[in-house]
């Protein structure tokens, strides 16, 4: 990993259906969300309009760094039920891609990030999902707790990615939050190819 270079991986837990799901009724239809353990990845997904449900920083070892409620999960450092350093291949995947942003700030944000290490799970971030609340209603930037996006968000801006506070009239930050956010933003390296299969990544059987 190149030190002027951040990457941040976005991606979708796999289904992993109750068995008492039948088999043709496994398919990505509203009716059978919570037919699926990791319901909250397809909920996600439909409520921002994306393939992916969930946001972690790649450290230069491959390892992954990000909030996640996962408690049978790896966990090399922090909480199981929070922020924590994951292997690369903590959980069944769906989808996996990477943003490669070239920056000089990469460092600092990778260890803001770090600081948070062992906080808990940010659940009302995901109830914020469904929220119609007017924005300012709730501050994202709490930080006794964190949802995956809001993690990294914050970490971006307080390691001088944006040059100051980030402008957002929302009460919660979303992954398909951060991909708009750096649409049009030429520190983003890899738009090119970000859609195709991160290289050298072994794939999982349901993963695409």
């Amino acid at each position: 990993m190149n030190k002027s270079e951040l990457i941040v991986q976005f991606s979708t837990a796999a289904p992993d259906w109750r068995r008492w799901v039948p088999l043709r009724a496994r398919k990505p239809k509203p009716l059978c969300i919570f037919g699926d353990k990791n319901w909250a990845t397809p909920l996600i997904r439909r409520m921002c309009h994306s393939p992916f449900s969930h946001l972690d920083i790649v450290l230069p070892d491959g390892h992954l760094l990000g909030a996640s409620d996962s408690p049978k999960a790896p966990v090399i450092e922090g909480n199981p039920r929070g922020v924590a350093i994951r292997p690369f291949d903590y959980q069944s995947f769906g989808y996996r891609r990477q943003m490669v942003l070239k920056t000089e700030r990469a460092d600092d944000i990778r260890a803001i990030a770090k600081t948070q290490l062992g906080k808990e799970f940010d659940n009302v971030g995901l109830r914020e999902m469904l929220s119609d609340n007017f924005p300012g209603a709730r501050n994202w930037r709490m930080d006794d707790n964190w949802f995956c996006a809001e993690l990294v968000a914050f970490a971006m801006e307080a390691g001088g990615l944006f040059g100051g506070p980030l402008l957002w009239p929302k009460n919660r930050v979303s992954p398909s939050d951060l991909l708009m956010l750096f649409l049009l933003d030429a520190r983003w390296i890899n738009q090119d190819i970000f859609w195709a299969p991160v290289p050298g990544l072994k794939l999982g059987p349901s993963e695409t």
